[in-house]
């Protein structure tokens, strides 16, 4: 198989890949979006807009409080007769169903919540559990668990670190962070909702003491951030890549959930962050991420791998129901070029191997590096 059809048949293009074909590790079509989330649960799709927002439509992240329970407020939205929901909502007390800070997502980021009329349409809305039957506070850990999802939400989407307490900044701020009442129904920022929330007991100063500084977060998945140079690492979501440690530097280029790079420096901290330097070769792209979006893998692109079993099957396809191209004999010297792809319990790397000519893919169970 040539370079041009291999790449094809694996779905990407014979210059700069970034998408995978059947078998990818791209995740479904109901899935958390951020690591910070326990959990995905849809909304009713009555509740809701289908949309397909960008980086470039959503600059606002709006606080709410639920007035009512956790498990209320996430049965509300599941309700089709609600007509309103949130994309995430957070726990906020001891003594209920969860551990204050557990995070359910409820709508995907592209999608429109109807959380904040008149600015639904640019912006993200988060829940947090408040009743007055409750105690009527916010717990250090609601705080911290919210401040972990508005962090992440800000590195994928560019959203400044600001907190707004009026109702203009909507119409002359570049996007940021705004309570519920202070979110404007109309465009010029004139008629503002008539309600206190997210109310008189949520701190904005402790809140973005915890969105700069860090200190916890839900609960999750994803990368622990523990890397060395010159490990291989793929990106577990669409990942921003910026010019330097932090969410004040540029982006200067969105990777595809499942592109490898290669740690080439770091670890720094920033903004609660631990920010690792990579280069993409795919993209051509030397730039900073987030290791909270970063998994290591066994190879990087670009690779110089060697086969240690005696006889390795090379096939056509990540799986085995690929043909087998070639059996290469232990020792063999190849490029990493493509992957990983997870396919019958088995985890495939693309390779070129100069010797026989071919691109095809082999198993990473008997594949080290060469470097």
């Amino acid at each position: 198989m040539d370079r041009r059809t291999f790449l094809k048949t694996s779905g990407l293009s014979a210059g700069i890949g970034g998408a995978f074909g059947a078998g990818s590790m791209t995740a479904g079509a109901s899935h958390r979006q951020t690591n910070t989330a326990d959990r995905f649960l849809a909304a009713d799709s009555s509740n809701y807009s289908a949309a397909n927002r960008g980086t470039a439509e959503i600059d606002w992240i709006v606080v709410h409080c639920t007035v009512g329970s956790y498990t209320s407020a996430i049965d509300w939205f599941r309700d089709p007769s609600a007509n309103v929901s949130a994309h995430y909502v957070i726990s906020n007390y001891e003594h209920t169903a969860y551990d204050p800070g557990h995070v359910t997502q409820m709508v995907h980021h592209e999608d429109m919540a109807w959380h904040a009329s008149g600015t639904n349409s640019s912006s993200i809305g988060i829940e947090h559990e408040w009743h007055s039957d409750y105690g009527g506070y916010f717990t250090e850990e609601c705080y911290q668990a919210s401040a972990a999802v508005v962090r992440e939400l800000a590195d994928q989407y560019d959203i400044p670190l600001e907190y707004y307490e009026y109702g203009s900044a909507r119409c002359n701020q570049a996007g940021g962070i705004i309570g519920h009442r202070h979110a404007p129904q109309d465009a010029y920022c004139n008629d503002l909702p008539s309600k206190s929330c997210p109310g008189p007991d949520w701190d904005p100063d402790t809140f973005m003491d915890y969105v700069r500084n860090g200190d916890g977060g839900g609960g999750g998945g994803g990368g622990d951030g523990a890397f060395e140079m010159e490990d291989g690492a793929m990106t577990t979501t669409d990942l921003n890549g910026r010019s330097g440690p932090g969410l004040d530097y540029d982006v200067v280029e969105t990777l595809p959930e499942g592109s490898v790079g290669r740690i080439m420096n770091g670890p720094e901290t920033a903004d609660g962050i631990t920010w690792w330097g990579l280069h993409f070769s795919k993209q051509d792209a030397w730039v900073w991420c987030s290791g909270n979006y970063l998994a290591e893998v066994a190879f990087f692109m670009d690779e110089s791998v060697v086969t240690t079993a005696s006889s390795l099957n090379a096939r056509d396809g990540p799986g085995l129901g690929y043909d087998v191209v070639e059996t290469l004999p232990q020792g063999t010297t190849a490029t990493v070029v493509n992957g990983p792809t997870d396919a019958d319990g088995i985890r495939w790397w693309g390779l070129h191997v100069p010797d026989y000519g071919i691109w095809a893919w082999c198993s990473g169970n008997y594949l080290a590096s060469n470097e």
